[in-house]
């Protein structure tokens, strides 16, 4: 079930990602409500999938970051910086 709520917060994500585009500054009145709406959703879609069972909240964020965004920076510089620094 837990996966059903992560695939969830993606969707809401994904609408959270165009609707952004779509506000022109948040100057549009429906796109921003969507905005608000979606950035909600997802949110609260999140928090019911970690909550509902043992997933982890590390490897639920990283799963909605998507491919390419959960390696970041740390470990990119923990790969450049010489043995025994850490």
């Amino acid at each position: 079930m837990a996966g059903i709520y992560l695939l969830g917060a993606a969707v809401f994500e994904v609408v959270f990602a165009l609707a952004t585009n779509a506000t022109e500054g948040f100057t549009q009145l429906w796109p921003s409500l969507l905005t608000a709406a979606a950035a909600t959703g997802g949110i609260f879609f999140l928090s019911l999938g970690t909550s509902a069972s043992a997933t982890p909240s590390g490897p639920a964020r990283a799963g909605r970051a998507g491919p390419g965004r959960g390696a970041g920076p740390s470990a990119a510089t923990r790969a450049a910086a010489p043995s025994g620094s850490w």
